[in-house]
């Protein structure tokens, strides 16, 4: 064992940190990048900014700085008096600066989840106890639940207003009875996209000693590089943060910056008219590509890409534009974070979207769409019923079941129709006796009568405009026989099939699509099914369902993946090459 090592188990770091994680930063160079993951003001800061920058005195780096003047101008322009700012490496610090201050060890702490997950990294470290109250799925505030807590006061509440990532305005009437409800509880408001809503708590800071407001020049002002906060409240709480924050939190060219800032509103205005024109820019962009958005009162926008949104953020990065995924912040996982950037990022980033999101990818199921197993699979069952129950079951039962879903296993299927007739047989008898009459001796049982629903021509036409692949139910052996016996497998690659997932990985479980989409390299396309259970795997997999009606099928079965979701249904797989065209003209 090296020193180094020795000398590492030998220190020991405090118990708070050992199941934590630091914020994601990325280590990618961004400088050839479109970054509109981040929120950051990509047009920059004001002339003015960059002017008195450029004319730095050699003072201004080698003296600690001054804060005097800039207390002074931050006051007027906030509408308050200095002794109620203190100032801040950041908001992030300023989050910090609060929360070791007023909240003890084991005490708890109301947030209002999805937001920004630095608060509850912070208070972790504080070894408070952090209690969610979440947004509803239509992301209203949850302000009865909020109230309620007021029984047993938190140690402090925490809002951002508006929200991030959700980008919902709190109103100040909301506020108002949050801190009516909780005197003696801080009450937080982390009002980093304040400039963009026009909805700020300041006017509430006379009335109610318990508000603290966190401010930051990263946003609108363009200045996240020089990392710039503030904290605002009453004189006695800011005179307790003065205890926690450093002497001197901002460097001397921060100070220049943030007054150069601050004489120019007109800038923050120019800069507010700029991010509303390129919301209405985006959204009719996107509306022409079938893309949902949700708008905000802030500078970013949130467009909905569904269940496989992480994977569409992962191919936009490849084409080097960046844009934030919001997989772990429910219920907003089907969405991607975008922030507003300049036309020309925007022109960029629709021409990616259109070139990721246009499906590239055609995956199959097997059964009932490329090939015919009413008299093989479908018999099989039946056979199998009727051999331990003297009951044949016919084939609209077999086709009622496989519409209420649940069964794309046809043993689970054929176990089931026993148990309906009341007869307990072995699972493991029910498949001897299911593969007897499917496979028979040495294949040739009834597997032998399938017959293929799709022709190699088709197959090849399909194969030059996309990737084809299958996902089954089938064993690996079963799949590779007919698809070999049929003279289609060298169509298709991958193929995935039962033996290459765990048993409850089976559909409508997307788990096999999505090893699909991971193989292919792809995020976008179709699943073409025909059960309700094909249908459902597709939309959580983030793919374009097609319900196929095979042979036999009725009117019952096509509103059954109507109600499951079907994009579209095909009434025979020869036209597929036809709905495929007309479904991507539209």
């Amino acid at each position: 064992m090296n020193f180094e090592r020795l000398l590492f188990e030998m220190i020991r770091v405090r118990t708070a940190l050992e199941n934590l994680s630091p914020y994601p930063v990325s280590t990618t160079p961004r400088s050839k990048q479109i970054c509109l993951d981040m929120n950051e003001n990509p047009r920059g800061p004001s002339p003015r900014v960059k002017e008195e920058l450029s004319r730095l005195e050699p003072e201004t780096l080698f003296a600690y700085p001054d804060y005097h003047e800039l207390y002074l101008e931050l006051a007027n322009e906030v509408g308050v008096r200095p002794e109620n700012l203190i100032l801040t490496c950041g908001g992030d610090e300023a989050i910090r600066v609060i929360l070791e201050a007023l909240v003890e060890k084991n005490k708890d702490v109301v947030l209002t989840p999805p937001t920004y997950s630095m608060y509850r990294l912070f208070l972790n470290l504080r070894q408070a106890r952090p209690g969610e109250i979440k947004y509803g799925p239509d992301l209203t505030f949850p302000l009865d639940q909020v109230l309620a807590q007021s029984t047993e006061p938190p140690a402090a509440l925490i809002l951002v207003n508006p929200a991030s990532p959700t980008g919902e305005i709190i109103t100040l009437e909301t506020i108002t009875r949050i801190l009516q409800n909780f005197p003696q509880t801080p009450v937080i408001i982390d009002e980093t996209y304040h400039h963009y809503s026009g909805v700020s708590a300041v006017p509430l800071l006379e009335e109610f000693p318990n508000l603290i407001l966190i401010r930051t020049f990263s946003k609108a002002y363009g200045l996240a590089g020089l990392r710039l906060g503030y904290i605002i409240g009453s004189t006695s709480i800011i005179e307790k943060l003065h205890l926690i924050n450093p002497p001197y939190p901002l460097s001397g060219p921060a100070v220049v910056a943030a007054r150069a800032a601050l004489s120019d509103q007109e800038f923050i205005e120019k800069e507010k008219e700029f991010v509303e024109q390129e919301k209405v820019f985006l959204q009719k962009a996107l509306a022409r590509l079938h893309i949902e958005t949700r708008t905000t009162a802030t500078n970013f926008i949130l467009i909905k890409v569904g269940p496989g949104a992480a994977a569409v953020q992962k191919a936009l990065a490849r084409e080097n534009i960046r844009v934030r995924s919001l997989e772990n912040y429910p219920p907003l996982e089907e969405y991607l974070r975008i922030s507003i950037g300049t036309r020309k990022d925007h022109e960029q980033l629709l021409q990616a979207l259109e070139k990721v999101l246009s499906p590239s990818v055609l995956l199959f199921d097997l059964d009932g769409v490329l090939v015919d197993v009413r008299s093989s699979y479908r018999e099989a069952i039946a056979a199998t019923v009727k051999f331990f129950s003297g009951q044949r079951p016919d084939q609209e039962e077999i086709a009622a079941a496989k519409r209420a879903g649940g069964f794309n296993n046809d043993w689970d299927l054929t176990a089931a129709l026993l148990e309906r007739r009341k007869i307990d047989i072995p699972r493991s008898r029910i498949i001897e006796k299911f593969q007897e009459f499917y496979l028979g001796q040495d294949w040739n049982g009834l597997i032998q009568k399938e017959k293929p629903l799709i022709n190699r021509e088709l197959l090849g036409k399909l194969s030059r405009k996309f990737k084809l692949g299958i996902v089954t139910g089938r064993p690996r052996s079963e799949a590779f026989f007919t698809l070999e016996h049929l003279g289609l497998k060298d169509f298709f690659s991958p193929i995935i099939t039962m033996d290459d997932l765990p048993p409850e990985k089976g559909k409508p479980d997307p788990a096999g699509l999505e090893l699909a989409l991971e193989k292919m390299g792809s995020s976008r396309g179709y699943y073409i099914g025909d059960t309700p259970d094909d249908m459902e795997a597709a939309r959580r997999a983030g793919l374009i369902p097609l319900g196929f009606m095979p042979p036999g099928n009725t009117l019952s079965d096509r509103e059954a993946l109507q109600k499951a979701g079907a994009h579209r249904i095909i009434e025979s797989i020869m036209e597929l090459e036809e709905v495929l065209e007309c479904d991507r003209e539209l």
